[in-house]
């Protein structure tokens, strides 16, 4: 199933209200590779994981505290 992004659980499709467990949320979005760039969260529930083309470049543990982190320079990056 998909949900609109920005999104939480808390905000649900149909069948999954009270869902607690593993979730993945991915958005598409364009950066210049060779130089790399700062991705900002304004919050995440728990704990969550942030992967940029399949390499993890984080992690974050605090409930519904924003965040940022660099997205290191990539070669060979499918943006």
């Amino acid at each position: 199933d998909s949900v609109q992004i920005p999104s939480s659980l808390d905000s649900t499709p149909p069948g999954y209200l009270g869902y607690r467990g593993v979730s993945f949320f991915r958005r598409k979005f364009q950066f210049d590779a060779k130089r790399g760039a700062r991705i900002v969260f304004q919050a995440c529930s728990f704990y969550c994981r942030i992967w940029i083309n399949q390499v993890e470049i984080g992690d974050h543990q605090t409930g519904y505290v924003a965040f940022s982190l660099d997205i290191p320079p990539m070669n060979n990056a499918d943006n």
